[in-house]
């Protein structure tokens, strides 16, 4: 009896030892999915910082465009008073000088916008002519048809043909890169 006892509360022990392991175990994971999770929040939360300073910086960009545009509109109003010449061609070379350092600064995200077919690895011409999808096909073209309801309905009626044969169709509008509509495609079924 005694024996039994002694075994009960060695397995018991083992048990309860057994279970702590694991309870301070899951804490240690807890704490480190935290700890990452903290840090992917402030790394976050630092991108969303300099999102939104350079939205910030563009934005001040822009005002400083419209307001030296606004002064170029009233410096040719002016110009036709002839006591007032000198002063606008002082303000004109100020806002030149304006318009060049904003020209600068602004060029490399106007580049980064006309040149979205390097990103994407294509050629200039195949981000307005070609389909957007690798499988896509043009079987009915806007250019032959001139107008978009004109190539839907030569795809329809040509599919409707093929109905009456037995055999399914669909057709599917099909854009390029840039969003152009390129025309149909017919599929059968």
């Amino acid at each position: 009896m005694k024996r039994v006892k002694i075994i009960t509360l060695v397995l018991l022990f083992v048990i309860v030892l057994f279970l702590a392991f694991i309870f301070v175990n899951k804490m240690s994971e807890k704490k480190q999915l935290e700890s990452h999770t903290d840090n992917l929040t402030e790394n976050e939360l630092l991108d969303d910082e300099l999102i939104e300073e350079e939205y910030s910086n563009l934005l001040e960009e822009k005002n400083l465009e419209m307001d030296i545009e606004t002064n170029s509109n009233d410096n040719d109003i002016k110009e036709e008073k002839s006591t007032e010449e000198k002063k606008d061609t002082f303000k004109s070379e100020v806002t030149n000088s304006t318009v060049q350092e904003t020209n600068e600064q602004t060029s490399p995200v106007e580049e980064v916008e006309k040149n979205i077919w390097d990103e994407l690895g294509i050629s200039e011409y195949d981000y307005y002519n070609k389909p957007m999808w690798s499988w896509a096909r043009v079987d009915f073209s806007i250019n032959e048809y001139k107008t978009e309801e004109k190539t839907i309905a030569a795809c329809q009626d040509y599919g409707q043909t093929l109905f009456e044969q037995g055999i399914g169709f669909s057709c599917t509008s099909i854009n390029s890169y840039s969003g152009s509509y390129l025309g149909e495609m017919l599929k059968t079924f």
